[in-house]
């Protein structure tokens, strides 16, 4: 009972946002209970980044630690970047790798360390211009309970 409760409600949070896609230009990839105004929160249960999104002219995406997440990182930025509008601004955050322990790589389940310089390339590789480290204050949507390197690429 309780596994046919969960296809359901994973058909309804599709079908959701499908919907909700239309009516906004900024999303949040991965939000988990984190919510910012004017932005449309997904979960990988129905937005899988790592797979072409089906959205276009996005005028923003935000991602707070999950490329750490990724098997293929770069298949999930090159997607990003499709998925934007010219001039569209991609910003993603990861632990820095000094806040991790080996322990807590494990533990948290993440499959790739990001410095700044590997993140960054990551960007260029998927064709994003103007791309730049952001300092952690500079932007008011991220979590502050652990150091992170967040990285912003601009469409061009």
């Amino acid at each position: 009972m309780s596994l046919r409760y969960n296809r359901v409600t994973v058909q309804f949070s599709k079908l959701r946002f499908m919907l909700l896609k239309r009516f906004y230009s900024k999303i949040i990839i991965g939000a988990g209970g984190q919510g910012i105004k004017g932005y449309l929160k997904t979960e990988g249960s129905y937005l899988d980044v790592e797979k072409p999104l089906g959205l276009s002219d996005l005028t923003e995406i935000v991602s707070e630690h999950v490329w750490e997440h990724l098997t293929l990182p770069l298949h999930g930025t090159i997607n990003c970047y499709n998925a934007l509008a010219m001039f569209g601004k991609l910003i993603v955050s990861v632990p820095h790798p000094s806040s991790e322990t080996p322990e807590d790589f494990i533990k948290w389940g993440h499959k790739t360390t990001f410095t700044s310089i590997t993140l960054k390339n990551l960007f260029e590789l998927a064709e994003f211009r103007e791309i730049r480290e952001v300092p952690e204050d500079e932007y008011d949507i991220f979590y502050r309970d652990t150091p992170s390197i967040i990285i912003e690429g601009i469409k061009l």
